[in-house]
């Protein structure tokens, strides 16, 4: 016999069972089988993106207004690969 019972450690007292959980109980053998109910995840709703709110100029230039400046790339000449064919 397996029926599905909602715990209530008033009543039953057995190490682990949570009050108000629901567990599968089953016959095996000479004793009992308890184990919780399988439970499905909740599923989320994805989210509609509305796209930017800004552009990449305006969020650049409000940051260059906090006084962020870019660095010049740093032009260094780099010699041949001594690993390539010649």
């Amino acid at each position: 016999m397996t029926t599905i019972a909602t715990a209530d450690r008033s009543r039953l007292h057995i190490r682990g069972l949570r009050d108000g959980e629901r567990y599968i109980v089953a016959t095996q053998g000479d004793g009992w089988l308890i184990q919780p109910e399988p439970r499905e995840p909740e599923r989320r709703k994805p989210k509609e993106w509305a796209g930017p709110k800004k552009d990449l100029f305006d969020h650049l230039d409000e940051m260059s207004a906090l006084g962020f400046v870019m660095p010049e790339p740093i032009k260094e000449t780099v010699g041949p690969c001594p690993f390539a064919d010649t």
